[in-house]
């Protein structure tokens, strides 16, 4: 069976159902349960969804919710300098806002809160394109899902979902299904639905609305008995009732005329009239309970229990504010992480998802329950601006008013004296013009933009390194917060130093934090290993790298790959002035950076190991060294601790950590020049030339430095980064800076 034939067996359960027109009557006896309670009505998804059909403020609720979905829209966001921005023409926000041929975005989104609001559970079977990516999503009758354990014995795995519809039964894996659920505290596969929690209170009140209608029915009167002094048969009994019934029920002829009894029949009342019910208090509590469970304020659905008892147009406001606060934003909060754990994945690799670069989001614009009130916009837009955090086509901006040709320029309050980058330059080139520390042999401050021994005109031991692509060099240049070794170059500026500095430096602090985690186990198994050699055989000791650490320091990588490559599609983009540019190494054909990376990985470990080892045998044969005996401990140890292999542990535990910091530089270097690398070569037909540039550091080596500004017409044609002869040990931070054609 198609997907569309079971999208058309599932649609009766979204449709906007008309009430039924089955009521039970009010005089029928309610069925008790034990000990003389109520019996909770089933919680069954047909049940459920008669319940939705015949109760108007549980459907109001519902439709609240659900026409509150129109508003946002999906977005796919991705973050850049750690600043997340909205990707327009995202694969996946496009099959969010047309799911199908069917349905539109705004009504998919009603359906899945619809069905979560009922049922608990929302299902969509997913159909693929060619190539194995989601093309349409069709929602499907959650009473006609049901789930199918995995085989991994414990009950914990979907493999699949089985969908049934009479004698019709079908498998459908669970990759190909998405299946959205409201947690329920009691089961980890069972769903708990706002209508579940209100039935009983939907319940009573669809008892009282019964009430209400059969004692209209009845004329309005409440029940009673006539009595006759006479033994009556059963077809004169069901006579007189019916008889009663016709002159004096709600159509009857004699509705508004009084009861004439001959001298042998009298009646008795035995039911309650409307004003002994209570039934606005009743109401009320009702009607509180439902609105409550569902998140939704009473005023926003018409309920009388608001509308007695509140200024409308006051808390009209308020209550939309509360409503997508406290309900609202906490479920699109939900949805938008539902989506990036199960949609995106599709998409866009695991390691970005989980690394935090990319996810769903909402465009929360055109929610009018969000909207900031125009006279407190203003009023903030115009503070920051005679504050000097706007510029004047900043604060029309925020006004909603087109820019002024002039109008990029700031107030800045009295006493502020602003710093540009041209200020900045002087005063680093008057800096520079005034130092007298150079010596006469041509020796300079190894400070002035070079290592050790490098002058600061560029020159390294009377060898001349001037390059016509090379800016002007001065001490230091600050740059959007960085500390530069010389101004940038127009084209350096457009490859976003800040995001790429700061791409280098989250990805080495995580790196760094994953391989201290790892040398405290080699650690820790160097001293045990060591106890089980003689003194003699300590050069023998050898550390086995792990699956686990090396899958560890493999994904801290493959992060920073993807930034570096993402920030070639940013200095692209920029350079583009506005063309659209987007990511061309997809996951499968990322097979060269991954057989890399698991060098880079495997490499890094095998270096921290050799300096953990090393450590271990040098400080071990020191210890002996001073007088302490490994052998004389083991004896001891039964009466008191080990101190040579206490001593140790500790001494290995304190030292220092420099080889695992720059460790975690080199390695990290070298994965965001490898994404930079594999991306360009991706984008070969784009790129007309490639710039060496050893900008981003203060201190640069001799040989970076003498790279600094090559061109080639790719990046085999200039030297390599990291640089193969690199004096820093591939700690300088070089780039290759590509050119759009």
């Amino acid at each position: 069976m198609n997907v569309l034939r079971r999208f058309q067996l599932s649609m009766h359960f979204f449709k906007d159902l008309a009430p039924v027109k089955a009521v039970k009557s009010a005089y029928n006896k309610i069925p008790v349960g034990q000990y003389g309670r109520p019996q909770y009505p089933s919680v069954s998804v047909f049940n459920l969804n008669r319940f939705y059909k015949t109760n108007e403020l549980a459907f109001s609720c519902i439709r609240a919710i659900a026409y509150a979905a129109m508003d946002p829209e999906p977005v796919v966001e991705r973050k850049t300098a750690n600043k997340w921005g909205t990707e327009e023409g995202h694969p996946l926000r496009s099959l969010l806002m047309w799911p199908n041929p069917s349905m539109s975005g705004a009504e998919f989104m009603q359906t899945i809160l619809t069905s979560a609001q009922i049922s608990g559970w929302f299902y969509a079977e997913i159909v693929r394109d060619g190539l194995g990516l989601p093309d349409q999503l069709w929602p499907l009758d959650p009473s006609k899902i049901f789930p199918v354990p995995g085989d991994d014995g414990q009950g914990g795995v979907i493999s699949g979902y089985e969908f049934r519809d009479g004698t019709i039964k079908e498998f459908i894996p669970a990759k190909d299904m998405i299946a959205y659920r409201l947690p329920n505290p009691g089961s980890r596969f069972e769903a708990l639905s706002p209508l579940m929690v209100a039935l009983g209170t939907i319940d009573a009140d669809v008892a009282m609305t019964d009430y209400i209608r059969a004692f209209f029915d009845g004329g309005g009167m409440p029940r009673g008995v006539v009595k006759v002094k006479r033994s009556l048969s059963d077809e004169q009994i069901t006579s007189i009732q019916q008889r009663w019934l016709l002159r004096y029920g709600r159509r009857g002829k004699m509705k508004e005329a009084p009861a004439v009894l001959d001298n042998e029949t009298d009646y008795t009342k035995i039911g309650a009239s409307m004003d002994e019910l209570e039934n606005e208090t009743i109401r009320g509590q009702h009607e509180s309970r439902i609105c409550g469970a569902f998140g939704v304020p009473p005023i926003l659905v018409g309920a009388y229990v608001a509308l007695v008892n509140v200024n409308q147009r006051a808390s009209v406001r308020e209550s939309q504010r509360d409503f997508w606060q406290n309900t609202m934003s906490p479920t699109f909060t939900q949805l938008r992480l539902f989506f990036t754990t199960r949609l995106l994945p599709e998409f866009e690799p695991v390691a970005l998802i989980r690394g935090e670069r990319v996810r769903c989001g909402w465009n929360m614009d055109h929610v009018a329950g969000m909207q900031e009130d125009t006279d407190a916009v203003h009023k903030r837009a115009r503070d920051d601006f005679n504050g000097g955090g706007l510029s004047w086509n900043e604060f029309r901006a925020k006004i909603g008013e087109s820019p002024d040709p002039d109008g990029n320029f700031f107030l800045l309050p009295t006493g502020f004296k602003p710093i540009t980058p041209k200020i900045a330059l002087a005063q680093a080139t008057t800096l520079a013009a005034t130092d007298t520390s150079t010596s006469a042999d041509g020796g300079g401050d190894p400070g002035a933009g070079g290592g050790a021994g490098n002058s600061g005109d560029g020159n390294q031991g009377g060898k001349s390194t001037a390059n016509p692509n090379r800016a002007p060099q001065v001490k230091s240049f600050e740059y959007e917060g960085l500390s530069l070794r010389r101004e940038p170059t127009a084209l350096e500026k457009k490859a976003g130093l800040p995001q790429i500095v700061a791409a280098m430096d989250e990805g080495e602090a995580s790196l760094e934090k994953t391989l201290l985690r790892i040398r405290e186990a080699m650690i820790n198994t160097c001293v045990e290993d060591l106890q089980k050699l003689d003194p003699g055989d300590y050069h023998t000791l050898a550390i086995t790298i792990s699956g686990a650490q090396t899958k560890q320091v493999r994904s801290s990588l493959s992060n920073t790959f993807e930034r570096g490559r993402e920030s070639v599609t940013r200095e692209l983009q920029t350079q583009a002035e506005g063309k659209a540019i987007i990511l061309r190494l997809s996951s499968k054909a990322a097979s060269p950076g991954a057989e890399r990376l698991d060098e880079l990985a495997l490499s890094t470990l095998t270096k921290l190991a050799n300096d953990v080892q090393a450590r271990a045998v040098g400080r071990a044969s020191e210890l002996i060294l001073l007088g302490l005996s490994p052998k004389d401990d083991a004896q001891a140890a039964k009466v008191k601790p080990a101190s040579f292999w206490k001593q140790l542990e500790t001494d290995l535990e304190e030292g220092s950590t420099q080889y695992a910091k720059r460790a975690a530089s080199g390695a990290t270097n070298a994965a965001l020049n490898l994404g930079r690398t594999l991306e360009a070569e991706e984008r070969a037909d784009e790129i007309k030339e490639v710039v060496y540039s050893a900008v981003l550091d203060q201190n640069t080596c001799g040989p970076c430095e003498d790279a600094d500004g090559e061109t080639g017409a790719t990046d085999d044609d200039v030297t390599s980064v990291p640089n193969p002869i690199c004096e820093g040990g591939s700690q300088c931070r070089c780039l290759h800076i590509h050119v759009l054609a």
